[in-house]
């Protein structure tokens, strides 16, 4: 165990080195194709309905999974609410 505890210490002193790091030739965008605005768009525009239709149709099924899923949790929820008179 004294082994793990050694092994997992840091050094007391680093030693770093600093290095000198020059770019050329920075590539400069044009300003209407700008990575931000580009960030921004809405993918669902180019996108087409029969994809658009498979996404919102399995969203839905997994929605209705979940509330499925919790509805003991729900259920013990509120009631513990109700037993302690905090019910709204």
């Amino acid at each position: 165990m004294a082994e793990i505890e050694k092994q997992n210490e840091l050094p007391e002193e680093v030693e770093t080195e600093e290095v000198d790091v020059e770019v050329e030739g920075e590539e400069e965008l044009p300003e209407e194709e700008t990575p931000e605005e580009d960030f921004y768009r809405n993918l669902a525009e180019d996108m087409d309905d029969r994809v658009l239709g498979r996404m919102s149709a399995q969203l839905i099924q997994d929605y209705k999974r979940d509330k499925v899923s919790r509805s003991d949790w729900e259920q013990a929820y509120t009631q513990g609410l109700d037993l302690l008179g905090l019910s709204m």
